[in-house]
């Protein structure tokens, strides 16, 4: 998620909010990204560790 992106995935969260009703909205929602990092000296090694998760993206 990159904030100056925000634009692309708001239409569709302010949908998401509307369908759950209970009033809810953005002010109460987090977004919380993450990176997966793997450390070693094999760097084909430590790709091959992420590249099934990341290959779902």
């Amino acid at each position: 998620f990159a904030p100056e992106r925000f634009g692309i995935f708001a239409e569709h969260l302010q949908a998401g909010f509307a369908k759950a009703g209970g009033g809810k909205d953005g002010n109460a929602f987090s977004i919380a990204p993450y990176v997966t990092v793997v450390m070693g000296d094999d760097v084909d090694a430590c790709r091959a560790v992420v590249k099934p998760e990341i290959a779902l993206y």
